[in-house]
Order: C-alpha cells, then structure tokens, then sequence
C-alpha cells in the first residue's frame, strides 16, 4: 500500500480515469459531510458529460451505467463510490485508490487498520488530501 499526501492531486480525475481504463475497479473517495460526498460524484458526472460530446460512441461505451448520489457504476464493472469518512465503508471490498478529503492528523489508528484489507488485496493507493 502506497499513501500519498498531496493537495495538488486532482483525485476526481485520477479515479475517473481508473474507471474508465480499468475494468472492475474500485475508488472510494471519503469526505468529511455527506454533502461534499455527493459533490464529488456531481463533479465527476458533469466531467463525463463533457467527455460524451468530445468522444466518439466506442469510447463512452464503457461510461457510467448506473447513477447514484453517492456511487457511479460503469459498464466494465468499475466503481466510483464517494462517502462520509467511515472505516465500515471500506470492510468487505476491494479497493484500488482511497481518498480520503480531511487531514491525515484526523484519520485514527482504528481507521488505518479496518481499511488495510481492502487496499492490501489489490495493492491499493491511500490518498490524503485536505
């Protein structure tokens, strides 16, 4: 597991871009309130809907199947799950990048561990951005 802290990364983009080119992924962004969360997903939805006019029928076939406010399911089986920080989000699944949206001084040592399986299984990314 890799854990990147940075401010400048534009997670939005990254986990759109692992949805779109790798089949049956999984990026889980965590945010602080339920309203950021779904922001999140209306932000990436909008990126999508400017991509559809500038991208021929064959490329957006694998573009989402199924909305959500709170998770965007594509075509080839990926996944774009946006939440309130919460270790039980994580249990159960296998996830490729997590991000969380809060400082890294607020995760706990409780979180840290609960989430591990997830990443560990795919050799996930934890991603810090506040």
């Amino acid at each position: 597991m890799e854990i990147i802290e940075d401010n400048e990364i534009d997670v939005n983009t990254l986990c759109l871009n692992l949805a779109l080119f790798k089949p049956y992924s999984t990026c889980m962004i965590q945010s602080s309130t339920d309203e950021d969360a779904k922001k999140v997903i209306k932000t990436i939805s909008k990126t999508i809907d400017m991509l559809k006019e500038l991208m021929d029928d064959a490329f957006y076939m694998s573009f989402p199947l199924n909305n959500t406010k709170h998770e965007l399911t594509f075509k080839n089986g990926s996944k774009i799950i946006s939440t309130i920080i919460d270790e039980n989000r994580a249990r159960g699944r296998t996830i490729d990048i997590l991000v969380i949206n809060d400082s890294v001084d607020n995760i706990s040592e409780s979180y840290m561990t609960a989430i591990l399986p997830a990443l560990s299984a795919v050799g996930g990314k934890f991603i810090v951005t506040d």
